[in-house]
């Protein structure tokens, strides 16, 4: 049986709610657009710690989905991203 985690993201929207389109990945949905400032997307998992949150690199959302989806499994990298996701989450904007 192949791993789940080689599906690589498929488009399912071509123009979401951000100005760009929907990502698909093991569930969840990323949300992309851009503005002056770069890129911006979303995640959208419900019950995920970072549902709703910006990030500037759409592989963050991917390892936050493995890592979710996984077993929350000790990953450096999901973790320091999960931190980052905390403290923006705690943030007034």
């Amino acid at each position: 049986m192949a791993d789940p985690r080689d599906i690589s993201p498929s488009i399912c929207v071509q123009f979401g709610p951000q100005g760009g389109p929907v990502w698909r990945y093991r569930g969840a949905l990323i949300e992309t657009g851009s503005t002056r400032n770069g890129a911006q997307n979303y995640l959208r998992l419900f019950r995920h710690p970072c549902d709703g949150l910006r990030f500037d690199d759409p592989s963050d959302i991917v390892n936050l989905v493995d890592w979710w989806i996984d077993g929350n499994q000790t990953d450096e990298r999901a973790l320091q991203i999960l931190e980052i996701g905390r403290a923006l989450q705690r943030r007034d904007f």
